[in-house]
């Protein structure tokens, strides 16, 4: 069995290419032969392989790769649902418990007054809040704001969202994968580059099929906070 491994033309990092080498390692492990591509190189030309792991946010390359016939993890769809925070936010409402959140109106513009969403979500929600742009990896644009004026200060022409502070979970952080619809492993912290077999706890198994069907993810990185879990922006496609 021959696979795609498809990553970003221009990430480089150590964290990055860590991942792709634990990827590679497994899939030799269990017999497969996955071979890395970029997005710039698979925009150009698409070898022949018989599925595709899809280890970036290129979603149009991967609705492309999907029409040609060939089978990519995670779909299209699934992947353009968890790298938008308010879509994740909005496809597991009432489906997976989730801390209250307040998804900003789009805006085009840097100077954008948005000073009565603020004071609407403060009222509701309280301070301090989690600010977070809508697009963003790795914890990267998070910021937990204790003021009016530190929530503006992150405000870009970018989406973003405003995210009730559970102050029971400062601190803690527990990371799941879920491949099939099963509960499978928790990563080893800080880094999440390998995990370990990890029985689910309890009542959480039954959130399985619920995360599945509602954005058709084959797998999927899941953190679970001490008052409930939190879906994960990010799909991660686990081997």
């Amino acid at each position: 069995m021959t696979g795609i491994l498809a990553i970003n033309a221009f990430l480089h990092s150590e964290k990055y290419t860590q991942q792709d080498k634990l990827l590679l390692a497994g899939a030799k492990a269990c017999g497969i032969n996955l071979k890395i591509y970029s997005n710039l190189e698979l925009r150009l030309a698409v070898p022949k392989a018989d599925f595709v792991l899809f280890w970036d946010k290129d979603v149009s390359l991967a609705h492309a790769l999907e029409q040609q016939g060939l089978p990519v993890f995670n779909s299209a769809k699934a992947i353009a649902l968890c790298d938008n925070k308010a879509l994740t936010y909005q496809t597991l409402l009432c489906t997976v418990p989730q801390p209250e959140t307040m998804v900003a109106p789009i805006t085009y513009f840097e100077d954008s007054n948005f000073s009565p969403f603020i004071d609407g979500t403060i009222e509701h929600l309280g301070l301090p809040l989690v600010f977070k742009e809508c697009y963003g990896s790795f914890g990267a644009q998070v910021f937990l704001c204790h003021s009016k004026e530190e929530i503006e200060r992150h405000i870009t022409a970018r989406p973003f969202l405003l995210q009730k502070f559970c102050k029971e979970s400062a601190g803690h952080d527990k990371r799941i994968e879920v491949i099939g619809g099963r509960w499978t492993s928790g990563p080893i912290l800080p880094t999440a580059a390998k995990c370990v077999p990890t029985p689910p706890p309890g009542r959480r198994k039954r959130w399985r099929w619920p995360q599945r069907k509602s954005w058709g993810c084959c797998s999927a990185g899941w953190i679970c906070w001490r008052t409930a879990p939190c879906a994960r922006s990010i799909p991660t496609p686990t081997w």
